[in-house]
């Protein structure tokens, strides 16, 4: 009986952990970005301060950390973290040409931001394009999902069966 008690345990826990990541981290941004010059980006409240960065060519910009969560950065196209940040973790990268980097935190869906470099601006916008639509999308967080009391139900009805399997085991061999 002892295995299969585990085996309940187990999948407990397995549940537990693939529900974790579906709730993007715990991590929602209800602010608009921040337009900025300095090459000291802050990441505070799952927002990179400034979500859009004017720099010079050859500016070296640092990323760093001030949330309770871990985040990356990721460019599209030009550059990665080698591993998660931290609280107070740091990531630097120079920028050596003129042009337009976008950027994310895959951890946070959503969590985005662009660095222009040089005297770029962003192209013109035209009519349904995201840039058009920016002040037009919604301004709170996302509705709260149905499943999270399901979900949380559920884990508690499986560890109750994983403790009753095991207290059934245990007193089956105790007898």
């Amino acid at each position: 009986m002892r295995p299969v008690a585990l085996a309940v345990l187990a999948l407990a826990f397995a549940i537990l952990a693939l529900a974790t990541p579906a709730q993007a981290g715990g991590c929602i941004n209800e602010s608009k970005p921040i337009e900025g010059t300095s090459p000291d980006v802050r990441i505070d409240k799952c927002q990179f301060m400034a979500g859009v960065l004017r720099v010079t060519v050859g500016t070296t910009v640092r990323w760093t950390n001030d949330d309770v969560f871990p985040h990356e950065i990721s460019g599209i196209g030009w550059g990665r973290t080698q591993s998660t940040l931290t609280t107070g973790g740091v990531y630097a990268h120079t920028f050596t040409e003129v042009g337009i980097f976008p950027y994310t935190c895959p951890l946070h869906p959503g969590m985005s931001a662009v660095v222009f470099v040089g005297g770029i601006s962003a192209p013109a916008s035209q009519q349904n394009t995201i840039a058009t639509r920016i002040d037009t999308a919604p301004q709170g967080p996302a509705p709260k999902s149905q499943d999270g009391p399901w979900s949380a139900l559920a884990l508690v009805g499986i560890a109750v069966a994983g403790v009753a399997g095991f207290t059934a085991g245990h007193r089956t061999r105790a007898s």
